[in-house]
């Protein structure tokens, strides 16, 4: 047999689903509650001296990585220019003695004006 749904039950599964979905709805948060929460998250991350001491030793990290390439890099420089400047050094002893070289460097060759 077939059953007979009244006014009365089609009332009240409307009404529950009304106040299911205004349960849902008073639980979702707002921007305004998101905006509220990140920032109170932020204060008590900054507020952390643990925060602090991690932040400091990866920026000291980065900081010894960074200025340890460019400062090999300096150093390593250098060494090539002096490098070159002692392998003409001793291509003007080999070919001259010691009076060539003498004379190359007072001459100034190599400097800039």
């Amino acid at each position: 047999m077939s059953e007979r749904v009244t006014a009365e039950q089609v009332l009240a599964a409307v009404h529950n689903a009304q106040d299911q979905l205004a349960d849902i709805q008073s639980k979702t948060l707002t921007g305004k509650e998101i905006a509220e929460a990140v920032a109170q998250g932020l204060t008590q991350a900054v507020s952390s001296p643990e925060f602090w001491t991690a932040a400091t030793a990866a920026a000291s990290a980065r900081a010894r990585t960074h200025a340890g390439s460019w400062l090999f890099g300096g150093i390593g420089a250098v060494f090539s220019k002096m490098a070159w400047v002692f392998v003409i050094g001793l291509g003007i002893y080999l070919i001259g003695g010691w009076s060539a070289l003498i004379a190359f460097f007072k001459s100034g060759a190599g400097t800039h004006p």
